[in-house]
């Protein structure tokens, strides 16, 4: 099995290396979605995903999974009581 290694560096350490993890080589699996957003949306995302060291199209897969998430869980009542 083919790897490569991804290397994470964070600008505030002056690009030091800061973690290096060892992924499997070839296509992502999932659905490849194209959507339209707002600019400032993007540029925000941008800055998101660069803080976090993530890809924006990592950012943009772990907020929506966290979204999805987070609609299966169940809702609360609260007007009982």
């Amino acid at each position: 099995m083919s790897c490569f290694y991804l290397v994470k560096l964070e600008t505030r350490k002056m690009n030091m290396l800061s973690q290096v993890e060892l992924l499997p080589k070839g296509k992502p699996k999932g659905r490849r979605v194209a959507a339209y957003i707002p600019e400032e949306i993007a540029i925000e995302l941008e800055r998101w995903a660069d803080n976090d060291t993530r890809s924006l199209s990592g950012l943009i897969t772990h907020l929506l999974v966290k979204a999805v998430e987070e609609r299966k869980e169940p809702k609360k009542d609260l007007g009982s009581g």
